[in-house]
């Protein structure tokens, strides 16, 4: 069969798009509640569209606490700055030039 080509499937981008979560419209969302809980539980968020425009994101209650729990404070921010670790194996020192021209405030008015 000289000549003939095989066609391929092509993999790449439409595997991509194909993992982004559904948009639901609400009034279809609200009647298929029970199965977009689901769906969230199980690891897969769902969008929720009104007029075309995603306006919600149901996800798990996991996924949720993860998000919303802190990542450390502004000090553990600097501590672990790649600053700091160079600070740690090299003679870096910081000084504050106390002679330098900053304005008084008068906090007593």
């Amino acid at each position: 069969m000289a000549g003939t080509a095989r066609k391929r499937k092509r993999k790449g981008r439409a595997g991509l798009l194909d993992r982004r979560p559904r948009a639901w419209p609400v009034q279809e969302a609200r009647a298929q509640l029970s199965r977009l809980l689901d769906e969230a539980a199980a690891g897969r968020p769902q969008r929720i569209s009104r007029h075309g425009e995603t306006v919600a994101v149901l996800v798990s209650a996991a996924d949720f606490e993860q998000q919303k729990a802190p990542k450390g404070n502004l000090l553990d921010f600097f501590r672990n700055s790649p600053l700091a670790k160079y600070r740690e194996t090299h003679d870096l020192e910081f000084e504050r030039n106390r002679n330098s021209r900053l304005r008084r405030i008068d906090f007593e008015r």
